[in-house]
């Protein structure tokens, strides 16, 4: 359902991911954080890149960055918007990496669309692929859901996903890292009010 829809609505949510959802104080806090933190170079991960606006195009002006998505036309758009980057489709789930890798993962919106009782398992993962010291951002929803379904998302059928606040903390603490900040932080989609909750957090 996920891959079909992003596939679908590609064109659509390019210009409203462009012109409504990212304008989150957030991201001038935390993204930051990681771009600020590891020296230009430093090889990141964008788990769930979409069309590559604005993360990973943002994340490409300092790190060598593989841009992993389901969508294969949210990849061609991607492209076309970051074509330093290294493009993979993938589900993020089933993705294998050497371990110790990477220096940064980011997963902005994307985990959100999978099943919650796999958000530990992937957790893990993304702690085997840090090295030590790697740092791991995410924003997920901060509701108790165990699935949610809208019919008519941007024009197809979208799945979403989430553990409360603090069961996602304590998730990421338990697959082996250091919560640095996290945050309940709203912002505005299509005229209403959604809380995300940021975490950025320190492979131990």
């Amino acid at each position: 359902m996920v891959r079909e829809g992003y596939d679908r609505i590609a064109h659509r949510y390019f210009f409203w991911n462009l012109n409504d959802v990212h304008n989150s104080p957030a991201e001038t806090r935390f993204l930051p954080m990681v771009l600020h933190s590891l020296p230009v170079g430093a090889r990141c991960i964008d788990l769930g890149c979409g069309n590559g606006l604005p993360y990973t195009q943002t994340l490409t002006k300092r790190f060598k960055v593989i841009a992993v998505d389901f969508s294969m036309t949210q990849l061609i758009l991607a492209r076309q918007q970051v074509p330093q980057a290294f493009l993979l489709q993938a589900d993020i789930t089933r993705l294998h990496l050497p371990a110790g890798c990477l220096d940064a993962a980011v997963a902005l919106y994307s985990i959100i669309h999978i099943p919650r009782e796999t958000h530990a398992s992937l957790f893990r993962q993304i702690a085997i692929w840090l090295r030590s010291g790697g740092l791991f951002l995410v924003a997920l929803l901060k509701e108790d859901l165990p699935e949610y379904i809208e019919d008519d998302w941007l024009g197809a059928p979208m799945f979403w996903s989430s553990h409360d606040p603090a069961t996602s903390v304590d998730l990421i603490r338990n697959a082996g890292f250091e919560v640095l900040d996290c945050d309940i932080v709203p912002q505005i989609e299509d005229g209403e009010q959604v809380d995300f909750l940021w975490v950025l957090a320190k492979r131990l």
